[in-house]
């Protein structure tokens, strides 16, 4: 699985490390969140936003 987040010009700010990814996002912007199954078999996985 791979995860990054896009900000709103679908440049990455962050990409997954081990299935993490932290940064701060500005609260003017709006952001896209990418979980990408790269394997065959169905994945689950928890997404957590503070």
């Amino acid at each position: 699985m791979s995860l990054r987040v896009l900000d709103r010009n679908a440049r990455a700010v962050c990409e997954g490390n081990n299935g993490a990814c932290q940064w701060v996002p500005l609260f003017t912007q709006r952001y896209v969140i990418e979980i990408r199954n790269q394997g065959k078999d169905l994945a689950r996985y928890f997404l957590v936003v503070e």
